[in-house]
């Protein structure tokens, strides 16, 4: 809702795995940074590793980023329901199509001092990633 730069962002929702990696190839989407939610009843990772597969099958680059790593000790609502089992899942899915993965587990406490510190989220690494990548763009188009 802006007549800015912003008003270019465009945000989708998908239902299930094949509507997401459908929006995926829509937007020609090369690079994506996957989020942290364990919650089985999300598909973030099982998206990714599709659209993964096919991009390599149709000779096409994609680089992945898998962001993630124990949240479900975070026991925050959205991850309430995968409760134990949550548990490192996000790092078992991410390792299955990532290029890239770090933890962001706001649980840790060195990114909880970040977090009030540096003001960038509760994912320290997706914060830091994503204002770095705002950066380089920005700077590359002037």
């Amino acid at each position: 809702y802006s007549d800015g730069p912003r008003a270019k962002v465009k945000c989708y929702g998908a239902d299930d795995v094949r509507e997401g990696v459908a929006i995926m190839w829509k937007e020609g989407v090369d690079v994506s940074i996957t989020g942290n939610s364990t919650n089985p009843t999300r598909f973030q990772h099982p998206v990714a590793g599709t659209y993964k597969k096919e991009r390599v099958l149709a000779g096409k680059p994609y680089f992945s980023v898998a962001s993630g790593g124990g949240t479900g000790r975070t026991l925050h609502p959205d991850n309430m329901a995968a409760g134990p089992a949550s548990y490192g899942m996000t790092d078992t899915m991410g390792r299955m199509h990532s290029d890239a993965q770090f933890a962001g587990s706001s649980s840790v406490p060195a990114h909880v001092e970040m977090m009030g510190f540096l003001g960038i989220g509760n994912n320290p690494m997706v914060g830091c990633t994503v204002a770095c990548a705002v950066d380089v763009a920005q700077a590359l188009s002037k």
